[in-house]
């Protein structure tokens, strides 16, 4: 299928790199990547947010389980269940990998990921996307907000700057907002969310995520097929991409299921993000003075903004996030977060699927635009593209 936006083709995107499989095998202590996730301060929080004289402690109490707004997910929505195919064999590698040779790390990064599910599921919820797709994290960075892979992807989704610019992140020398959970996770799955309308399919999706989508296309073109396995039988498609799929449905198998691989899996945490609202910022300004602004101890305004990667931050429209007594609520908040890909594009989106005899040319002419339009927002450099694209 072919998106439009703008009345504009949007064929595919830029690919992102991501962490490889190599980067399991390594031992821990060889590995170059920062992995010091930090660590969320919960009395911070508690003593900020501590009830005045006469005020409730029932005000600040935060259901931990999946609140009304996840769980009221359109289950009619195209989108609403992460089905995916694999090979067994590849699926036993994973659980065997992450309950035995890797447990230790493997519950290093559910803790994080503990951190932060139910801000990851909110969003998730409010795209009507699967709210499994939170294991593609966990699998993508442990949930070390900090963390950079060799090809400098960046953040709890493994960002690269070009796509994290196609779907609204700032990422300059004064902000990478990579970094942040609640701007991250809604860019991914707006991200997610056209790589499903693209190949039709989560495996398929989740690969393109993995490898990138121009990599993926090409293998369906040379396999003259849309199906995984076949892609797998093939090895048309990178060998850490073959085990991507399986690697994902095995880390959630083990949170489906701890008991069953004898694993003792942290429980769902209050984090930082669960008690935010936003706040818009113009111009510059000192983060320092900013959080006395609005009478937020430095260290937790800097773990709510972890984007803002300077003390000064020079001629910028922001938004920002602050403490509140409430429980946060998504809908509200990304209805109000709209990024730069999404602001720029009014018009909803709709696709076109090429048919036997269409080109560029073709395609351009009998849906009204240019060519060089057409190919500028879609990063073809050549002219290819395939039947049933």
């Amino acid at each position: 299928m072919l998106r439009l936006r703008y009345s504009i083709l949007l064929l595919f995107f830029s690919c992102s790199s991501l962490v490889t499989h190599k980067d399991l095998k390594k031992d821990e202590s060889k590995v170059t990547q920062k992995e010091s996730t930090p660590k969320v301060i919960y009395k911070e929080i508690v003593k900020y947010l501590t009830p005045r004289k006469n005020e409730s402690k029932n005000e600040l109490e935060v259901d931990q389980s999946v609140s009304s707004e996840a769980s009221s997910i359109n289950k009619e929505s195209p989108y609403a269940d992460l089905t995916l195919d694999y090979k067994e064999k590849h699926f036993k590698f994973w659980i065997n990998y992450f309950t035995n040779k890797q447990k230790k790390r493997f519950l290093r990064h559910a803790n994080n990921g503990m951190k932060y599910r139910n801000t990851i599921r909110e969003i998730l919820a409010h795209h009507d996307l699967p709210q499994d797709l939170f294991y593609v994290g966990l699998i993508e960075s442990g949930y070390n907000t900090y963390i950079k892979s060799r090809a400098k992807a960046t953040g709890p989704w493994q960002f690269m700057k070009g796509t994290a610019g196609d779907y609204g992140l700032r990422v300059n020398s004064y902000v990478d907002e990579r970094s942040n959970i609640v701007k991250a996770t809604h860019a991914a799955a707006n991200y997610f969310k056209d790589l499903y309308n693209i190949f039709g399919s989560w495996d398929l999706a989740l690969c393109a995520y993995n490898a990138g989508p121009n990599r993926i296309i090409r293998a369906i073109k040379r396999g003259n097929t849309r199906d995984y396995k076949e892609l797998v039988r093939k090895r048309l498609i990178p060998k850490e991409t073959i085990y991507y799929i399986p690697k994902v449905a095995a880390a959630r198998e083990i949170f489906d299921h701890p008991k069953k691989y004898n694993m003792r899996l942290p429980k769902v945490k209050e984090g930082l993000f669960d008690h935010i609202k936003a706040v818009n910022v113009r111009g510059s300004f000192d983060v320092n003075k900013l959080a006395k602004k609005y009478n937020v101890p430095y260290k937790l305004f800097k773990k709510l903004n972890p984007d803002l990667r300077r003390r000064w931050i020079k001629n910028r429209k922001l938004r920002v996030f602050i403490p509140t007594k409430e429980l946060t609520h998504y809908a509200s908040l990304m209805s109000e977060y709209k990024s730069r890909y999404v602001a720029s594009n009014e018009l909803e989106t709709s696709y076109y699927r090429v048919k036997r005899g269409d080109n560029l040319s073709t395609i351009a002419k009998r849906l009204s635009i240019s060519l060089s339009d057409l190919k500028r927002l879609n990063r073809i450099k050549g002219s290819h593209i395939f039947v049933g694209q």
